[in-house]
């Protein structure tokens, strides 16, 4: 299913609901979790947490949602996210509207001690709004105490015999939040200091809720990197306007903090909090403080499997470190030699040869990285991409066709097969099409092969496709039914047939009715018909399918 056509896919009433819902605004905090994982809250009668995987630019993989809907494979509040993936945030939803000019002139009109009643009124019916205020309003001296609290008592609420179930844990970080949010106001007013010391107290009790608690939608990990965020944003945004001692004490806080042993295990919380310290190393001493503090990390880093991945993580701060520091050139650069067995410093090495136009050098890091990680089909990948870059920054057209054509055929990436198809003439071209079609047409790169037909909307191409994988009917018939409304009627019944044949249960046959109504709407009610009575005919014996198919209007 994609998300472009995704309405083609959901029943009416369905469409209908999450439209509603989509207007309304109720799709909250929607993110990418992962690259290619969205999370999202959508508020009904509750709220539900609704999880889609994509796949590509434009397909979804897979979708589901907390809520008890079980009728058929999507809800309401899936399909209002879906609404939110395709158009974007409904206008209202964006950008809400200014509370209204006539209750601003109603209030301005009031005194001092009426606005306190007024707001004293409304926290003794909502208790969130009064801690938010509590915390906004806390003196110096109690706020990192006011906020300490605020998070554990939330997550202390979340908890249900010692443990938060994932569906609590927008609950549980409720107190992280408001903490987050009145720590990103002092940083908006340059209040550093302040914004790091109270971001920083959300990392202890959240990273400790990785031991009591199902953090299968991401909260934890979104909030520390948002917490990280704050951090790294007050040490850039302060860092030419920080007094010394106030340097030196965001630096301290944010180092103990990296140093605790509750970062044993989870060593990327501690290198991103190590990280955004990192542009302090300007001042000597902290530098000092900051390279013996990762010589000690290498040097206990643990020696098992993982080994590797920490210790190029610690050899990228130390190469930070250098640079921002104005380290000799000299100096730098052999540090980077020494360490070309890591992925990201061969990486750095090949952009600094591209970049001084050393395109011998560059081209030769390539080929050596191919050597080193014969093992690592992604990295081979990339060395060779790199070299492609070479060769097209040195204007070699025939090294760059044959790279993009080898590209293309062993790692079946569609950037690569545009990149290919860029350095031919219309001409020239056509030759080269029908050779790489008949490669990628054997099986091995099946994927990629689907995508150049339907992209390239090759109408014969897809047919025999569909012919070889009739399931996929339900995605390709809008390139096939023009010209070949046939053979889209009989492949749709070929599928259907043997889905019905190999159905056992509900779920199944609820599948199998789903591509019914599908069939219906795209080869009409008529021959859907026919196709219902012959399966009530052949199947009187199951009455859970026989009651699915009387449920198609």
């Amino acid at each position: 299913m994609k998300i472009s056509d995704f309405v083609s896919f959901l029943e009416p009433v369905i469409l209908k609901r999450g439209h509603k819902l989509f207007k309304e605004g109720a799709v909250k905090d929607l993110r990418h979790a992962e690259v290619n994982r969205v999370l999202a809250t959508v508020s009904g009668s509750q709220s539900y947490i609704v999880e889609i995987f994509l796949e590509g630019n434009d397909g979804i993989k897979q979708a589901s949602c907390s809520c008890p809907y079980d009728w058929s494979e999507t809800c309401k509040h899936q399909a209002a996210v879906f609404f939110v993936l395709r158009d974007g945030q409904p206008e209202e939803n964006l950008a809400p509207e200014e509370p209204g000019e006539d209750l601003r002139h109603l209030l301005m009109q009031e005194s001092k001690e009426d606005l306190v009643s007024i707001i004293l009124q409304f926290t003794n019916n909502n208790e969130e709004i009064e801690r938010q205020l509590l915390l906004r309003y806390a003196s110096p001296e109690e706020e990192i105490t006011t906020a300490k609290a605020l998070i554990r008592d939330y997550i202390k609420g979340a908890k249900s015999s010692g443990f938060i179930h994932w569906r609590q844990m927008t609950e549980a970080m409720q107190g992280a939040y408001m903490v987050l949010d009145n720590a990103e106001e002092k940083l908006e007013r340059g209040s550093y200091v302040q914004a790091v010391n109270l971001a920083i107290e959300v990392m202890p009790p959240v990273v400790a809720m990785t031991q009591y608690a199902d953090d299968s939608g991401g909260e934890i990990n979104f909030v520390t990197r948002k917490t990280i965020k704050v951090i790294k944003s007050a040490v850039e945004r302060g860092l030419n306007e920080l007094r010394p001692e106030e340097q030196k004490e965001i630096f301290k806080v944010v180092l103990k903090e990296a140093k605790n042993k509750r970062y044993d295990g989870w060593d990327e919380w501690r290198f991103d909090l190590l990280d955004a310290i990192l542009p302090f190393g300007k001042d000597h001493k902290l530098k000092t403080t900051l390279e013996k503090e990762l010589d000690k990390l290498l040097k206990n880093a643990p020696q098992d499997e993982s080994w590797k991945h920490t210790a190029e993580s610690i050899k990228e701060l130390q190469l930070k470190l250098l640079e921002v520091s104005d380290t000799k050139e000299s100096i730098v650069e052999a540090f980077i030699k020494e360490n070309l067995q890591y992925s990201k410093f061969r990486e750095t090495a090949i952009e600094r040869a591209m970049d001084s136009q050393d395109y011998k050098k560059a081209e030769q890091l390539c080929f050596d990285g191919e050597q080193q990680d014969t093992s690592y089909a992604g990295l081979i990948h990339r060395w060779k991409d790199y070299r492609y870059q070479v060769y097209e920054k040195m204007g070699d057209m025939d090294r760059q066709r044959s790279l993009a054509y080898e590209l293309v055929t062993k790692y079946n990436e569609y950037k690569d097969y545009e990149r290919l198809k860029k350095l031919y003439s219309a001409e020239d071209w056509q030759g080269v099409f029908e050779k790489l079609l008949t490669e990628l047409g054997k099986g091995h790169s099946r994927g990629l092969y689907l995508t150049i037909i339907t992209e390239e909307e090759l109408v014969d191409h897809i047919l025999e496709y569909v012919k070889v994988n009739p399931s996929s009917i339900v995605e390709l018939y809008p390139y096939l039914i023009e010209n070949h409304l046939s053979e889209v009627n009989s492949l749709f019944i070929k599928m259907i047939m043997s889905d019905a044949e190999h159905a056992s249960d509900r779920n199944k046959y609820k599948a199998v009715c789903k591509d019914i109504k599908k069939y219906k709407k795209v080869c009409g009610e008529t021959n859907s018909r026919k196709l219902i009575g012959e399966l009530k005919s052949k199947y009187p014996r199951r009455p859970a399918f026989l009651d699915e198919l009387h449920k198609i209007n």
